[in-house]
């Protein structure tokens, strides 16, 4: 008497465990892909955020001259601490506690004469650099000094 060997499901199990190997190496490159997408776009948005952050405090420097009053009036979560103005905020960019910052603002003022320079930088929470503005600009001669 002859044995008959089946090789129809044996066959059937081999190329289903090929596709399913074939369909898991490529479900792990799209996520891969996804994951990489979604961090670069949190990554734009926090530079964004950065920039309009920064350029509204320059604004507001070069609006009030540098006034440290006029300054803590008008982003009363400021803080000085080592001549530096800080600003702490959280992932969506409001301001927060400095123990929950996801980034600190760092604005540092020297003044060389009738000029001001204005250095305002971003960064997160591992002291990573997000942005950097630097800006020049006119200090307004006040009435005693015009009459002098």
């Amino acid at each position: 008497m002859r044995k008959k060997y089946r090789t129809g499901p044996n066959l059937f199990f081999i190329e289903f465990i090929i596709s399913l190997f074939f369909f898991l190496i490529v479900s792990t490159i799209c996520i891969r892909v996804f994951v990489h997408a979604h961090l670069t776009t949190l990554d734009a948005e926090a530079l964004s955020c950065a920039q309009m952050t920064a350029s509204s405090i320059a604004e507001a420097i070069e609006e009030s001259g540098g006034d440290e009053q006029a300054l803590t009036a008008l982003f009363p979560q400021m803080r000085k601490e080592d001549g530096c103005f800080l600003l702490s905020y959280d992932r969506n960019f409001e301001p927060c506690e400095p123990d929950k910052a996801f980034c600190t603002l760092t604005v540092q003022t020297e003044q060389e004469g009738q000029m001001s320079r204005t250095s305002i930088s971003v960064t997160d929470s591992r002291e990573r650099q997000i942005y950097e503005l630097s800006v020049r600009f006119c200090r307004p001669l006040t009435r005693e000094e015009v009459l002098s």
